[in-house]
């Protein structure tokens, strides 16, 4: 059982679509369409719970923030159960499901689910602040700077909250830089190790189209505290992949 973690625009669709792909269900879907066509791979009903456990129905991924209490958790406890146990009959332990927003439910589901494992996959904050930038290019400057800034909050919460959870947890996890994955074999097969499967590969490197911006632009979208923060952050990214790879932590297990 597999869950997909990481912020929006940081290569989750691609993994999940990769698994999909290679027999592990992750949903239901159009598969005329992928990644890049903008197929999400994402699980609706988690999608959903999610959404009622941090309030966040109907809000832009990149609005989306931690709550200091979940809500309405008993009401979601019973229809994760049932989720679970539905795809649990019909998929055995070939299920997983990727959101973004699990980013901030991890607990929970992490005390739900039967024995998951779990691939952490993050992004350079400087790409991500391209895309957005490139996304929001026809706004006035104001609005644009404000959307940038939003999306760099979010990367840094959502970051956070999958290191601390990583950190603490006996499950089996693996590590991956996006661009890394996108260019390097190797990456492939540490996946396929963790997934006990060979692999189909969806990945299309041409289509890395998002790439860094000038460190002087993000702290223009950021602000000099919040840039600081975003490249320690980083730093310590790096560090959980580097250890991870050399088979330190938990993802070797």
């Amino acid at each position: 059982m597999i869950v997909v973690l990481g912020m929006h625009k940081s290569g989750t669709s691609l993994v999940a679509e990769m698994l999909h792909h290679s027999g592990v269900d992750m949903g239901d879907f159009d598969l005329v369409f992928d990644y890049d066509d903008g197929n999400k791979f994402e699980r609706q009903e988690f999608r959903d719970i999610n959404d009622a456990l941090l309030g966040s129905s109907g809000m832009p991924s990149q609005d989306v923030r931690p709550v200091r209490r979940l809500h309405n958790v008993e009401e979601s406890r019973g229809r994760a159960r049932e989720e679970i146990r539905k795809l649990g009959e019909k998929h055995g332990e070939n299920w997983g499901f990727k959101d973004p927003r699990t980013c901030f439910t991890l607990e929970f589901w992490d005390r739900l689910l039967p024995e998951p494992r779990y691939v952490f996959i993050f992004r350079d904050p400087r790409e991500v602040a391209q895309h957005y930038s490139k996304r929001f290019k026809n706004t006035d400057a104001a609005a644009r700077k404000e959307r940038v800034r939003a999306a760099m909050e979010s990367w840094y919460l959502s970051n956070r909250a999958c290191l601390e959870f990583l950190g603490a947890t006996r499950r089996p996890f693996v590590v991956f830089r996006y661009n890394d994955l996108l260019e390097r074999n190797s990456e492939m097969d540490r996946l396929g190790l963790l997934v006990g499967r060979d692999l189909r590969d969806r990945r299309k490197p041409e289509l890395h189209r998002s790439r860094r911006i000038p460190v002087t632009e993000l702290e223009y979208y950021t602000g000099s505290f919040m840039r600081w923060k975003i490249r320690r952050m980083y730093r310590r990214l790096h560090r959980i992949l580097r250890k991870d790879r050399q088979g330190a932590g938990a993802g070797a297990g």
